[in-house]
């Protein structure tokens, strides 16, 4: 599967700013800027929709083609980055769990976006999962 195939595949909401995104406290210029729920990905329409929408992508990757095999590479990889601490990470966001980290790391290929060295190799991983 192509980065490209798994985008046209994703069921992609834009919601603009102001708007729900999945239930009431959901809103658009609070706290929650995007979501994947039952396989449909909702995203407020800012300046960064396309990193927020790539990364809701990557759940949606995660959930529906990763095999445990590839989650398992991915774990690898992912542990390495953690004894480095934050350099190894985009964000602080991606150190809260595996699966977030990956969708950060989808993002950053998915648009192109220049990373540090560390987060490159599990960006190279992620390349592969996608041939």
């Amino acid at each position: 599967m192509t980065l490209t195939s798994l985008i046209a595949s994703a069921i992609i909401t834009l919601v603009p700013l102001g708007g729900q995104l999945w239930d009431p406290s959901e809103i658009c210029g609070w706290d929650t800027w995007a979501t994947y729920i039952d396989g449909k990905i909702y995203v407020c329409n800012t300046d960064d929709v396309e990193f927020r929408k790539s990364h809701e992508i990557g759940h949606y990757f995660w959930d529906k083609f990763m095999t445990d095999k590839q989650k398992e590479l991915y774990k690898i990889e992912y542990d390495k980055a953690k004894k480095l601490w934050i350099r190894a990470f985009y964000r602080d966001y991606g150190l809260s769990d595996m699966e977030e980290d990956f969708c950060d790391n989808l993002a950053l290929y998915a648009t192109k976006e220049n990373s540090n060295p560390f987060v490159m190799k599990r960006i190279r991983l992620i390349k592969s999962f996608l041939k």
